[in-house]
Parts: structure tokens; C-alpha cells; sequence
């Protein structure tokens, strides 16, 4: 309540006898200078000044501070979005190559059976034509106790 009475008398007084200081000015206003313009007031007025000049200060900064933290918050969301984005095309990039693996995959095999198919057949078909002789089983075995 003493503060509350403190700027009621801030208000009563007149424009001489009181200091006329507006809040952007009292705001901007170095403590020093402040200290020499309510210097012949009374303790209570005094401290009323300081107590409003303080109030003043702490909602400018607490605004400076909300306004950063909204930016950061944006730039953050930006961030987030543009990440979700590459995240998204290498998704999507892997979906891909994956999918053109599984094809070669699928060419090698099949290249892989008609080969060997062809193998097969042409070893078959030399045999027949009698220039490749059957191989006698363990054919290793006498081979080595031979020599």
C-alpha cells in the first residue's frame, strides 16, 4: 500500500514543484543522471523513480526476450522442416537404389542360370561329339599313386 500512496503523490504534484520525467525518458535515462534530478526530492519519491524506472527497464528487456525466443522458435520450426525435407528425398533416393538392387539382383541370377544352362549343354554336346572323354571317377586319386 505505501508504494501505491507513493505514486499517488508522484501524481498530485504540480508541474514546478515536481520533476516532469516521461517513462521513455526515465527509461533510457542513466542512473546517475536520474540520482541528480530527483536529488532534492524526498527518500520515498526517490525510490518511487527508481522502482519505475526499473519496472520500465524489466519490461523492455522481458519483451527483447520473448521477441528472441519467438525467432529462435522460427528458425528452429525452419530448421525442422528443411531437415524433414532431405530426410524425405534420401528416403526416397534409397527407396530407389534399393529397388534397382533388388533388380540387378534378380538380372545376375537369371544371366547366372541361362550360363549355366548354356555350360551345360555345350559340355553335353562336346561329349557327344566325342572330343571331351568322360572323366573316370577319382580320377585324383590314381593320378596320384600312379606317379
Amino acid at each position: 500500500m505505501e508504494n501505491n500512496e507513493v505514486y499517488n503523490d508522484l501524481n498530485r504534484f504540480s508541474h514546478k514543484t515536481w520533476v516532469e520525467i516521461s517513462d521513455s525518458e526515465l527509461e533510457r535515462m542513466s542512473i546517475q543522471d536520474l540520482n541528480k534530478r530527483i536529488r532534492h526530492l524526498s527518500k520515498g519519491k526517490k525510490q518511487a523513480f527508481r522502482k519505475r524506472r526499473r519496472i520500465l527497464k524489466n519490461r523492455k528487456y522481458a519483451l527483447k526476450c520473448r521477441r528472441k525466443g519467438s525467432i529462435e522458435t522460427m528458425d528452429i520450426a525452419k530448421q525442422n522442416k528443411v531437415l524433414q525435407q532431405e530426410i524425405d528425398r534420401v528416403a526416397k533416393e534409397l527407396k530407389r537404389v534399393m529397388n534397382e538392387r533388388d533388380e540387378f539382383k534378380l538380372k545376375c541370377s537369371r544371366l547366372s542360370e541361362i550360363l549355366s544352362a548354356k555350360q551345360r549343354s555345350s559340355t553335353q554336346r562336346i561329349r557327344l561329339e566325342g572330343k571331351l572323354k568322360p572323366r573316370p571317377k577319382n580320377t585324383c586319386l590314381t593320378n596320384i599313386s600312379e606317379k
